[in-house]
């Protein structure tokens, strides 16, 4: 899931510099709103990796492996 993350912010980096290069304001729209998408998932994906953490510590817990 890092490794994801670590994708999509290249990504969102990569498109967000080419869309300010875009002489055509078309395109330059296209490739915002293709980064704004690529953002959302990026949220979507930290909390899933939250979630994953917590559930993780609460079956150490359980199981008396940590704190």
């Amino acid at each position: 899931l890092e490794m994801s993350k670590q994708r999509l912010e290249t990504s969102i980096k990569s498109l967000g510099a080419l869309s300010e290069e875009m002489p055509n304001e078309i395109s330059k729209a296209i490739l915002k709103g293709q980064v704004a998408e690529l953002e959302r998932q990026k949220e979507d994906l930290e909390s899933l990796i939250k979630q994953k953490q917590k559930k993780a510590k609460g079956l150490l817990r359980l199981f008396g492996l940590f704190g």
